[in-house]
This record gives C-alpha cells, sequence and structure tokens, in this order.
C-alpha cells in the first residue's frame, strides 16, 4: 500500500524505530541509518533471539540496514543524496543536533522541497526544556500522568508501558506523516512535523484536564472516577489472589453485574457518595473475594457486564481472540531461527496481512544502498576505510 514512499529512519530507541516499523509493515521502503560500530543502542537490550536482541527485532522489521558516520563528509554525501529522493525523513536527537550535523530540516529541504521531516524530541523543538535530557517516566511526570497513577497510598506507580514513546511519540509521529503526506498532494511541498512527547501526552489527558479546565484541583495521588474512586470501575481481588477489572460504568452493565453477583440491592447505589459509597465497596469487595478468578469469569460468561480477568501475558498469547486477529506472528530469522512478535493492529478491507521480513544486521545493506546511489565497489571499499560506513 505504500510501495512508493521511501523513509529514512534516522531515530534509536522505541519512539522512532517503531514508527517507522509501521510504515515499512504497509509496504514503506524504510532505511534504518545507524552509526558504524555501535548502532541503536536497543540493539544491546537483552533478552536475545539468535544473538539479535528481541526488542530490536520487534521493532526493526520490514527496514534495511545502512551504516553511515554523519561526522564524515563522506557519508553526509551518501546522506544527502539519499534525502533527495526521500519522501519521509525521521529523527529522534536533541534539537540542534540535526543542525550542528547539517542535516536539518532547513538545510535538507534546499535539496528535497517535497521532503516530510518529523522530529520526536522530549519537549519540543522550541521552549525552555527543549534540550532537557528525559526518558518516558521524566515525560510522564511533568506532564502530570504519573501523578495520577498511583497506589493505594497515593504514591506514584510506574506503568508497565511507556506512554511517552509509544502514544505521544510513535503514535504522533505517524500522525503527523500521514497528515503532512496528505497536505503534500495539493501543495506539493513538504513539512517539518515538530513531535514533542510531553505535548502529546497532555493531549492523552482530557478527562483529567477536564476537571481542571472545570475548577476542580487534582492532586498527586488523588483518584477519579477512571482511576479507582467508584466501585463500579475499578480492580477486585478474587479467592485465589487473582484480580478482575470491573467497568460497569454504564447503569444497565452496573445493575447486570449486580445481579450476576447476587447483589441487587446495590444497584440504586452505583453513584452513592461518602460513608454509602464505602460500603458499597466494601460489598462488592467481599462478594468477589469469595469465589475464585475462574469461577466469576464462568459466572459472567454470556452477561453484558463489563468484567474481565487480569490476565498475565502468558494468558494474552493464548487468547484465542488475539490469536484470530494476527497479533502474534512468527518472524523467520537469517539464521533459520523464528523471532515471535506482535504483529500489526492494523486491518484494512481488500488488502492482505503484511509480510513481516526480519530487522536487518548493522549495516547489512550498506552496499546495496549505495550500489544503488551509484558508488563503484573501489569507492565504497574507500568510504568504509575512512569511517565513514
Amino acid at each position: 500500500m505504500l510501495n512508493d514512499l521511501t523513509v529514512l529512519d534516522l531515530s534509536r530507541h522505541l519512539p522512532g524505530p517503531y514508527a517507522t516499523m509501521v510504515l515499512g509493515d504497509w509496504g514503506a521502503q524504510v532505511i534504518k541509518i545507524e552509526e558504524p560500530a555501535l548502532g541503536d543502542p536497543v540493539r544491546l537490550s537483552p533478552p536475545f533471539v539468535d544473538g539479535t536482541s528481541a526488542l530490536f527485532l520487534q521493532l526493526n522489521r520490514n527496514k534495511k540496514g545502512l551504516t553511515l558516520n554523519l561526522k564524515s563528509s563522506g557519508a553526509k554525501e551518501v546522506f544527502l543524496k539519499l534525502s533527495r529522493e526521500a519522501d519521509v525523513l525521521v529523527e529522534s536527537f536533541r534539537p540542534s543536533v540535526t543542525a550542528r550535523l547539517g542535516i536539518d530540516y532547513d538545510s535538507l529541504k534546499q535539496h528535497n522541497p517535497r521532503l516530510i521531516y518529523c522530529s520526536i524530541s522530549g519537549y519540543g523543538q522550541n521552549g525552555p526544556y527543549r534540550n532537557r535530557a528525559g526518558h518516558d517516566i521524566n515525560y510522564i511526570a511533568r506532564a502530570g500522568l504519573l501523578g495520577l497513577n498511583t497506589d493505594a497510598s497515593g504514591t506514584p506507580v510506574i506503568p508497565p508501558i511507556q506512554i511517552a514513546d509509544l502514544a505521544s511519540g510513535a503514535m504522533l509521529c505517524l500522525a503527523g506523516i500521514l497528515i503532512a503526506l496528505l497536505a503534500r498532494q495539493k501543495s506539493g511541498e513538504g513539512k517539518h512535523v515538530d513531535v514533542s512527547m510531553l505535548d502529546g501526552l497532555l493531549a492523552l489527558l482530557p478527562v483529567a484536564f477536564s476537571q481542571t479546565m472545570a475548577g476542580d484541583s487534582l492532586k498527586v495521588g488523588e483518584k477519579m472516577e477512571l482511576t479507582g474512586s467508584v466501585p463500579f470501575y475499578n480492580v477486585y481481588r478474587t479467592a485465589d489472589e487473582r484480580f478482575l477489572a470491573l467497568g460497569a460504568i454504564e447503569p444497565k452493565f452496573w445493575e447486570n453485574f449486580c445481579g450476576a453477583i447476587g447483589r441487587r440491592e446495590l444497584t440504586s447505589k452505583q453513584f452513592a457518595t461518602g460513608d454509602e459509597r464505602e460500603q458499597v465497596f466494601q460489598v462488592v469487595a467481599g462478594t468477589l473475594a469469595s469465589r475464585t478468578q475462574g469461577e466469576w469469569v464462568a459466572a459472567f460468561e454470556g452477561l453484558d457486564v463489563c468484567c474481565e480477568p487480569v490476565d498475565s501475558l502468558d494468558e494474552v498469547v493464548t487468547n484465542p481472540q488475539i490469536q484470530q486477529r494476527g497479533m502474534l506472528q512468527e518472524v523467520a530469522l537469517p539464521s533459520g531461527g523464528v523471532s515471535k512478535q506482535l504483529g500489526s493492529p492494523l486491518k484494512f478491507s481488500g488488502l492482505e496481512a503484511p509480510v513481516y521480513q526480519s530487522a536487518p544486521k548493522l549495516g547489512e545493506h550498506t552496499d546495496e544502498i549505495l550500489t544503488r546511489l551509484g558508488y563503484s565497489r573501489p569507492e565504497i571499499s574507500f568510504l568504509r576505510s575512512q569511517g565513514a560506513i
């Protein structure tokens, strides 16, 4: 579907590689550009499958690998040739790094005015924090998200998902690129897409901010309806020390739930407050703690109660719904082994599912790409001897 799209991927770690992987899954020619000696630091992340990081394999399938030392004049010349024919470039350096290297948007658009250049950073290309170092935990802290994700004592709890990297970094990178591609169809001109993970996190908090904008103060550790302040939207322990996730927001689901657990007297108390709400909490918790998770799952089967078991990842991979949707894939490795990976969540009518090719070895396609650009074997050997590739 995206076979005519050429993407240069200068990004590392999680957000950019995830976004470009999605483009590669659907046919874009993605060229992953890495430093010659070390490459993307994720290559060093355990655990390993046949000597390669399992995470690197997950994030970098359907890409070609090119090594360039962008501090070298020879490598920069190669890069400029590539950028002239590229549609999209994704980078995740701190602001000012690309200008120092001479590969910033203003420089490259002189050679290719159709180029869509997406910069992913923690705090954006301007503002007092623009060059501040950080990782996911730092961004969710400054966005107020971490302060809303707390345990019963009010202590912030680190989420298991890298929300800044994936939801506000990778997904907004994809959205920005696709919007810019649509705009280019009309104008013929590219765009600089400035993705700030902090901005993106704020945009993911409309429910919490609706309260703040209405004048309600939300302190660190304070619970909202959707973070555990009410009985009908909460997590409960079962008799076998497992858990159930209840999301019976609509009154009809709460009524069904109360009937299913034999506590119809609670139906009218869904939105109780104060001491009465605490009593509802205690009754629901005590009732659900009287039977095992499996027994409750069986009791809720076929009923609209919005109550599901809290599954482990081992249980997730055997879930027939997930298997039928193609979310678990086996990707063949060059060694003959197999890497188990998450499949694409996107499904399109009239299109077959993507064919997954394994992530490239460091610099695996360097010679192939340079040959296509017109470099001879002696020229490629010279660039390699100079440490440019």
